[in-house]
């Protein structure tokens, strides 16, 4: 018989992986790979330089969290200079992937383009930059993804600053009106090294309590861990449980063979569109199935799907 258990991608996912169960005697095999994370945001928080920017304070005019172009920072007349403006600290997310910069722009004039570069800063260094931007007339988002080599450039998330770069002239202008640095959170829920036959996910029968039902615990192989995470992330899973299945639960691995779903270390029962919020320390979970004690597990498949926030 088999059961296959698939995790997809919805919205901004936290696991994704398919996931194929294969029971065989008294041991069923879960193939799980896989590893990425939710998103974080550094945005506007103080100013540093003004320039030939205004109006004081900067940073509060372009700090939303959804852009908002009733309020902006504007440069226009002769010499125009950048503005410099802090953003909130982040936490350095180890991975050198998803990290992008956005902006909104609008030029006003009547001869060459009116410009804006955004540029990243960690303190002094310039670390990445979205190149000279231009929309006249109205305004419009401009991105940037860093390559690898920039994103592992940045070593300290908590000293980053954006530089707003214009060019114009003398009788015209430029607006922005928003601006945020995406990078990917700290907090991940991941999969162990369950990805080939070698070392599957196993529900063995030495880890389950059988009485008036039946728990079924899943590890990779027999003792090893079915997933870790590491950081305070929130995660919401959807899913709904076939017969005979009953209840999906998950508690950490240190939980001793033999204990039941309920009973396990930092047990928390599965609850499909009820979101979760793990503890900050790195740890490493199994799941627990529960099964009437009469019930037999026939061929099926269900689906696990975890959202961030």
């Amino acid at each position: 018989m088999n059961i296959k258990l698939k995790i997809r991608h919805r919205h901004r996912l936290l696991a994704i992986a398919l996931i194929t169960i294969l029971v065989t005697g008294m041991s069923i095999f879960v193939f799980l790979p896989g590893i990425v994370s939710a998103q974080q945001y550094a945005r506007p928080d103080a100013d540093i330089t003004l320039g030939s920017w205004t109006t004081s304070p900067l940073w509060s005019k372009i700090d939303e969290t959804s852009f908002d172009d009733a309020d902006f920072i504007h440069s226009t007349g002769a010499g125009e200079t950048f503005s410099e403006i802090r953003t909130a600290d982040v936490t350095d997310p180890v991975s050198s992937t998803g990290h992008i910069l956005r902006f909104r722009m609008k030029g006003t004039g009547s001869g060459a383009a009116e410009t804006v570069n955004m540029q990243l800063y960690q303190g002094a260094t310039l670390k990445a930059q979205t190149g000279v931007q231009s929309s006249r007339g109205s305004f419009a988002t401009k991105t940037y993804t860093l390559s690898g080599t920039e994103a592992n450039s940045i070593t300290d998330y908590t000293d980053l600053r954006f530089r707003f770069v214009p060019v114009h002239a003398d009788a015209e202008s430029v607006d922005v009106s928003w601006a945020e640095f995406e990078i990917p959170s700290a907090g991940t829920l991941i999969s162990t090294s369950c990805t080939s036959g070698a070392s599957p996910l196993t529900m063995n029968v030495s880890y389950y309590f059988q009485g008036i039902t039946n728990y079924r615990r899943l590890t990779c192989t027999t003792d090893g861990e079915a997933y870790t995470t590491s950081g305070s992330i929130a995660a919401t899973p959807t899913f709904t449980l076939p017969s005979p299945f009953t209840q999906l639960w998950s508690f950490q691995s240190s939980t001793s063979t033999g204990t039941t779903c309920a009973d396990g270390t930092g047990a928390w029962q599965m609850t499909s569109s009820s979101q979760h919020t793990f503890p900050s320390a790195s740890t490493t979970w199994d799941y627990c199935t529960v099964i009437p004690n009469t019930a037999t597990v026939d061929s099926t498949t269900f689906t696990v799907q975890w959202d961030s926030p």
